[in-house]
């Protein structure tokens, strides 16, 4: 392929990776095969809706050097390997799709064999999965390679508490592969819950709802907190603007120092103005809060534990190395509000007893991420309650490398 038009179907394909929602942000990465000896990469850190043909970096397959000051993805190894192994692909993708994400935690190869119909067309009678390694680092490259080495008839490699690498001779073909997997991955998930419920399901919200309706049969009756409506808020100089998360309703002015409303106060105050104003008084870098109650994550929230533990590479990064419950009383909203915002101090969320979770960010679509980040990690606790083993969430020690690394270093390119 041309220099040129391989860059161009990466920009391509990196902007429908985002729409179909396979991706966050700039997480993920996608390659197409130059020649026998080279390929182009995204680059490190750059959102796809940005890029041009100059930001799409050249990579030796051979030894990953490159020319120019673009830094290429830090997985350019995984594409390496991709390339080297198996010389009739010619486009990789690295993604972070939910039902495959949810599967690379679960533990073991998705096998589709015989059974697996269309899929098992696409994606080889196995998906292996590869061994655990940091993001960009030799053990994630090394155990992707062998999981390559061991599956020739594979086109989709799971990697743990990670996300999936997918192949194809072009982009088309790529893209399907990656939609074949997350497909398989739900029916897995679907066949696991027949099995330990009896019940069907035919969608992974479906799925989820039945596990959760499964806990609350199984867990004590007590007291939970009340429902609260949620608002996104955004600071504005000393003050900051609330709106329900439905959308329906004006913004709501507020002063940061005193509570008092901007212009004509409502009849009755959003009962978590308290919360959103605790936040950004103690925390000058935060800019945006959006109030999630997404299905997924208000299920978790009603799990009561006392933190939730990273499952994904991704929530150990955007969202912290774990996140702390904390309960909001209604009759007490300074100190509710002050317990929420002790509870963000080296995070980007805080989950609300029974009432999904406060994400935050130096703006709102970096409180976004940690809302979709937040949401895929729920939903592997959910669907964990429908395997026998024991699901592991990542050592704290590499979570906390993760996470630093992403808060001194590559946040900041955004």
């Amino acid at each position: 392929m041309e220099l040129i038009q391989a860059r161009q179907t990466v920009i391509a394909a990196g902007l429908r990776l985002v729409e179909t929602g396979l991706i966050a942000r700039t997480w993920g990465n996608v390659s197409a095969r130059v020649d026998d000896g080279s390929f182009v990469i995204t680059p490190s850190g750059k959102a796809y809706d940005r890029l041009t043909p100059e930001d799409i970096v050249q990579v030796k397959i051979g030894d990953l050097s490159y020319e120019g000051g673009v830094k290429p993805s830090s997985e350019k190894g995984i594409h390496a390997q991709a390339y080297a192994q198996r010389p009739e692909v010619g486009f990789v993708i690295h993604t972070h799709q939910k039902n495959a994400s949810i599967l690379s935690v679960m533990g073991g190869d998705l096998r589709l064999g015989g059974a697996g119909g269309w899929w098992a067309d696409l994606l080889g009678p196995v998906v292996p999965l590869a061994s655990y390694g940091l993001p960009g680092t030799g053990k994630l490259c090394k155990g992707v390679t062998k999981a390559l080495q061991s599956n020739p008839d594979a086109n989709a490699v799971l990697m743990a508490h990670h996300g999936a690498l997918c192949v194809g001779k072009n982009a088309e073909e790529a893209f399907r592969v990656a939609d074949a997997l997350e497909q398989a991955c739900q029916a897995k998930l679907a066949r696991k819950l027949l099995e330990a419920t009896g019940e069907l399901a035919e969608t992974l919200e479906g799925i989820h709802a039945l596990v959760a309706k499964r806990r609350a049969q199984n867990t004590p009756v007590t007291a939970s907190a009340p429902e609260l409506t949620p608002y996104e808020s955004f600071r504005s100089g000393d003050a900051f603007c609330m709106k329900p998360e439905s959308g329906a309703g004006d913004y709501l002015d507020i002063r940061l120092w005193d509570g008092s409303v901007l212009g004509e106060a409502p009849a009755e105050k959003p009962l978590t103005m308290e919360l959103h104003r605790a936040i950004y008084r103690k925390n000058s870098g935060i800019n945006a809060i959006v109030h999630s109650a997404s299905p997924d994550i208000r299920r978790a929230s009603g799990n009561r534990v006392k933190r939730l533990k990273p499952y994904l590479d991704d929530f150990a990064q955007i969202a912290g190395v774990n996140l702390r419950f904390a309960r909001f009383d209604v009759n007490n909203p300074l100190e509710g509000a002050k317990l929420a915002a002790k509870a963000l101090k080296g995070r980007s969320a805080v989950l609300l007893e029974n009432n999904g979770a406060l994400c935050v960010g130096s703006n709102q679509e970096e409180a976004r991420a940690v809302e979709t980040v937040t949401e895929k990690n729920c939903a592997v606790t959910l669907s964990a309650d429908l395997f026998t083993r024991k699901i592991k969430p990542i050592g704290f020690l590499d979570a906390a490398i993760m996470r630093l690394v992403y808060v001194r270093k590559y946040s900041k390119k955004k």
